[in-house]
């Protein structure tokens, strides 16, 4: 696995080979200290989002999106991508919620669902294969 750096290294020159000028911010909210707000900065390949609006704008939440690796492009593709795996492999779809949406590990996803270590780790690849085929589908078909 790549060390800290080179995670960055590799992103930068993502967001670079997209252009920076197709880079763009957005403000809502007020400025003055105390006052909620909330901005995003977007690129083609990434989302950055800042959000400081619970306890008199005192608590901040804020997240980095990968657009192209992390399902964050189209939710709603994502969101039919999932109700096929439901109907094709309701165990894949269930690792996917546990591990994805519930943040489970391998281990704990095994012992809710009452199967091998194994068996998760081996439907959790093939979901998660099916899944970025089929994202993959969508993306060429629009």
């Amino acid at each position: 696995m790549p060390k800290t750096p080179d995670i960055a290294a590799v992103r930068l020159d993502k967001v670079r080979a997209a252009g920076l000028g197709n880079i763009f911010f957005a403000w809502a909210g007020g400025f003055e200290k105390g006052q909620p707000h909330y901005y995003r900065i977007q690129g083609p390949s990434f989302l950055v989002e800042y959000d400081n609006v619970q306890n008199n704008a005192n608590h901040i939440h804020t997240v980095w999106r990968d657009l192209n690796a992390d399902f964050g492009a189209d939710l709603l593709a994502l969101h039919d991508v999932l109700n096929r795996l439901q109907e094709i492999d309701p165990d894949q779809s269930r690792i996917v919620e546990l591990r994805f949406f519930g943040g489970l590990t391998i281990k704990e996803t095994a012992e809710v669902m009452q199967i091998s270590h194994a068996t998760v780790e081996r439907e959790w690849r093939l979901a998660k294969a099916f899944i970025k085929l089929e994202l993959t589908r969508v993306n060429y078909a629009t």
